[in-house]
Order: C-alpha cells, then structure tokens, then sequence
C-alpha cells in the first residue's frame, strides 16, 4: 500500500484483507493504543483519478458519520494519505452476512430467524429513507447479523457506497454504469428513477431468497435478469418451498414487496416491517395450494359451498384431579344424568315427528348451537363463478366491467394472475403493460358455479431497449 501502509501501521496492526472491490480493499486492523478491532477500507489508487468515484468514496464517509443508527455500520474516521489516497476507518463487525449464514445452513433459513432479521433491516432503512436517502444496494452481502448477547442476533446494515440522497441533484455515475446489483435490483433502478420503495423491492428479494435459498426473478445472463425484473411474477413458492416450510401469510407479505410497480408495494419500512409481525400469529405449517395473486389484496375467494359449520372452540382445562364426591353427592349426580339423558331422547323424538325442520341451511340463515350462542352462515349466491384473469408475461388488471357498465373491480389496479368471484354474465376486462403502456380489452363470460378465465399476450419489454430509452443514471 505503500505511504498509506506506513501511515495505518502507525495506528493500526493490519491483519488480514477481508475482500476487495472495484472501489477498493478492505482490511481487519487492531488499534495499537485502544486494542479494539476495527475495518478500513481504502480507495485503490486506479480509482483516485475518477473524479465520481472518488467524490462517493467521499460521500460514504460523510454519510457514515452523518447517519448513526444501531442497525447501522458506524464510520469511525476517514483520513487522505500523504500521496492523496483515501480511507475510512469502520466498526468491526463480528458476525457473518446473510449469503453466507445460507451457505452455513446449507438451506433456507427458518421464517422465525428470516422475520427478526428483516424488523432490524427495515428499521436501518426507515431510518435512512427518513433522512431522504436510498440505500440502492441492499443484498445478502450487506446485511450483517453478529451477536449481541441477546435471544436475537444483532442486524447491521452495511456499505452505504451507492447510497443517494434524494435532495442532492449531483451526478456521480459514469455513463454506461449500473448501480447496485444486478440480482436485487427493482425494476425502476434500471432507468435510476429510484425512491425508498426501491430498498423495498430489494429487500423482498433478499427475504425470498433467505426462506427459500432461491431467488425469486432469475435468468441466464445479466440483460435476461433485467428482462425479468420488468416483466416476469416472482417464482411461485410452491415451486421452491414445496414442503410448505413457509407460512401462508409470510408467502403474501414477502410477495407485495416484489410488486413491480411502486405503487403496489408497501410504501414505507414501517409498513413492510409490521406485515412481517402481524404475520407470526399465523406461523402455522402452509398449504400447498400456492396463492394465485402476488397480493394480499386479492386473496382468491373460496369455491361456493352448501353451507358451513359452527366452528368448535377449544377450551383449556387445567389438569387437576378433584377430590372424590360423596356417597350423597354421587346419588345427586346419577340423577341429574338420567333427567338430562331423558330430556335429550325426548327432544330426539320431537324433531323426528317435525316435518317441517329443514334437510339444509338455507343461504343467510343462523344456526342455533347450544342457545343463546347463534352463528351466521354465508353462502355465496349460486349464480355467482369465478374469473381468471392473467396476462403474459405480466400485466395489470384495470377495469371489470359488466354489461349493465358497473366497475366490479373494488381494489384499484391489481397485478395478474388475478381470481375474482362475480355474478354469472357478460364482462369486459382491461389490461394494461405499465413498462410499454400497452393497453388491451377482453371479453369474457362468467358461467354459474365454474371457473372461466381471461387471457392475453402483452409486449414484452427488451431489457437493453428499456434501459437505452430510460437512460441509466442516479
């Protein structure tokens, strides 16, 4: 390293190199005075000369010292060398990032270690996006998880690099440069059109990968990964969790994050993080029957039934053994039973004259369950069927209109695949293509107690002609 070797090693005991990137090297130092672990990551020398590159070096310093958070990766110093070269004085984490914890496993991690993580991660990037900055790099290698002496591993946030202000109009990407990676990128990064909903995607991306060990947009090179970011749903889960390992709704909260408009995703850390928490009570082993929508929104509504039960409620009893009755309270109880037996046979032989009890329940009507206790029953309307709606590759359903030209569609636009319940008949049903802005119109016809379905070929938006047109930038 030259100068800069002997001016670290006069405060520092280098150890090893802990990696190296296009901005630099990273190395594991001891301070000799403070015997504390530390990190410093210097500028390779090539890099000095590019005037962006060594203005974000720069920029992750001021950033570190500026945004002090405990789910974050605090910058303890930064320093220029007598020859001009930069570096960063870092906490030393020690721990392990998430890529490598999922190879360690040697499988998915389970939901209840992926959703304690995820809460700490969401409260790093709250507290950035909060201070009007954009993460742009959230991966499995910058989540950090180390010990912290709690039931919980502690979660840092690392490597605030590409992080961007979203006050600051100055540029320091290269031409042709792409920011972030690749793999965890949202669809809006590939024109660098980016707000904190972007970290959202990411990060969603990060979660599937974690409760799965596979990723959910994948492709045989870096343009057809982009291509499916913009065009392609997410692999179902029961395609890669089909042990169900995954809760049901884990499934759906994980899913409106990689919603591929912005729009439809949640619209803040905060309201990422609490979909994750609501989700524990329902930790139970899920179904294989994957969900048709990305969305909780449109969760499928179920097949029309004859009628349903009243459910049977649990109670606990605590197991203590009562003392034996007595001689007089035994003959007490005896008795009671036979009046209790005798009432119950002749209620029996009452309902059995009764011609006029009916053989069903009848749609809206309660059923009495051990008085005063009533229970409502809805049965769908027996003209009602089921519409499928889908698009290829991906599209957006944004009216379901039926003959009379009433709107069926009550949640605003929602991603396909889409099922809905609806009243037999004639409808019209608009897709739209929002990376083309392709707009088509179906017909389709609900038939009574089946299932039809809608479908329909949209453009399929080229990765390398998007990202010519939008242009790539900050």
């Amino acid at each position: 390293m030259g100068v800069l070797a002997k001016e670290i090693e006069a405060t520092y005991e280098v150890l090893a190199k802990m990696g190296e990137g296009g901005m630099g090297a990273v190395y594991k130092v001891r301070h000799r005075f403070f015997d504390e672990l530390r990190v410093i990551k210097v500028m390779q020398a090539q890099m000095e000369s590019v005037g962006p590159l060594k203005e974000r070096f720069l920029g992750e310093a001021k950033r570190g010292k500026q945004l002090r958070h405990p789910n974050l990766a605090e910058v303890l110093d930064f320093s220029v060398a007598a020859d001009g070269t930069s570096y960063i004085v870092m906490e030393f984490i020690d721990g392990v990032n998430l890529r490598d914890l999922l190879a360690r496993n040697g499988g998915p991690l389970d939901y209840r270690t992926v959703i304690p993580v995820a809460e700490q991660a969401l409260a790093a990037l709250g507290f950035l996006h909060s201070r009007r900055f954009v993460h742009r790099d959230i991966s499995p290698d910058n989540i950090m998880l180390t010990d912290a002496g709690g039931a919980e591993p502690r979660v840092k946030l690392i490597d605030l690099g590409i992080a961007k202000s979203l006050e600051s109009t100055l540029e320091l990407t290269m031409a042709g440069a792409f920011i972030g990676k690749v793999a965890y990128a949202s669809p809006e990064q590939f024109s660098g059109n980016v707000d904190p909903r972007s970290d959202i995607y990411s990060l969603g991306v990060v979660l599937y990968e974690a409760l799965t060990n596979a990723k959910p947009i994948t492709g045989s090179n870096t343009m057809s990964i982009v291509s499916a970011h913009l065009n392609d749903p997410p692999r179902p889960f029961a395609e890669t969790d089909p042990e169900g390992r995954v809760p049901q709704a884990v499934c759906w909260a994980v899913l409106k994050a990689l919603a591929k408009s912005p729009d439809d995703r949640y619209q803040s850390a905060a309201e990422f993080a609490e979909a994750l928490r609501a989700t524990l009570p329902f930790a139970g082993r899920r179904t294989l029957v994957e969900p048709i929508v990305t969305t909780p929104a449109a969760v499928p509504l179920p097949a029309p039934v004859a009628a349903r039960t009243a459910p049977v409620t649990e109670v606990e009893i605590d197991a203590v053994e009562p003392p034996p009755p007595s001689r007089g309270r035994w003959y007490a109880v005896t008795a009671l039973v036979a009046v209790l037996v005798a009432a119950g046979a002749f209620a029996l032989w009452q309902r059995a004259q009764s011609s006029a009890a009916p053989n069903a329940i009848a749609a809206g009507s309660t059923l009495t369950v051990a008085a005063p206790v009533k229970v409502p029953v809805s049965v769908p309307a027996a003209a009602d069927g089921q519409l499928l709606i889908n698009a290829l590759p991906w599209g957006r359903v944004t009216s379901v209109v039926d003959g009379s030209g009433s709107e069926h569609l009550t949640r605003g636009d929602s991603e396909t695949p889409l099922l809905l319940s609806l009243p037999a008949g004639a409808y019209k049903v608009r897709l739209t293509n929002p990376n083309s802005s392709q707009s088509v119109e179906l017909q389709a016809t609900v038939r009574p107690g089946a299932m039809s379905r809608a479908e329909a070929e949209l453009d399929r938006v080229e990765a390398g002609e998007y990202v010519d047109r939008a242009g790539i930038g900050q």
